[in-house]
């Protein structure tokens, strides 16, 4: 019985409109988020291409996965209408349409415990309001239970 051959394979990837902010920086603590031919990459901590110090990243960037080429776009939003910067968060995909991030660090003493919301299809963020938030629930209990209220 011969095993099945697994091949890596580098396809070309290219910034959206040649324009270099599109490609993200180096960075680790970031979340990747696949659904279909679309990635979706949000935050983390980079020191980026002039800064000393590492900083987190509120950026989203999108990767268009092609069958031979890849192609990043930075998807451009104003403060108060995305997150706050992080890295270490989780990410979840839901319903096929939604990211759903909670927590990370905002810095290395600064934890997060928030929930936010990307539809895919709007292209846009929503913070999860927490004012149902009953007697002793943890938030991470209720991103689980308003996610079971949706269905």
């Amino acid at each position: 019985m011969s095993s099945p051959k697994i091949r890596w394979n580098k396809p070309r990837c290219h910034p959206s409109d040649s324009e270099t902010k599109n490609v993200p920086c180096a960075r680790s603590g970031h979340t990747l988020s696949v659904i279909g031919n679309t990635g979706f990459l949000f935050g983390g901590l980079s020191a980026g291409l002039h800064d000393k110090i590492a900083r987190p990243l509120n950026e989203l960037h999108i990767l268009k996965m092609g069958s031979s080429e890849f192609e990043w776009c930075l998807l451009e939003l104003a403060d108060g209408q995305k997150p706050l910067a992080r890295w270490r968060h989780s990410a979840s995909i839901y319903d096929g349409t939604q990211i759903i991030i909670f927590g990370g660090y905002y810095t290395a003493s600064l934890r997060l415990s928030d929930v936010w919301v990307f539809d895919t299809v709007a292209m846009e963020w929503q913070p999860v309001s927490y004012t149902h938030l009953r007697a002793h629930e943890t938030k991470a209990n209720i991103v689980c239970r308003l996610l079971l209220e949706k269905k």
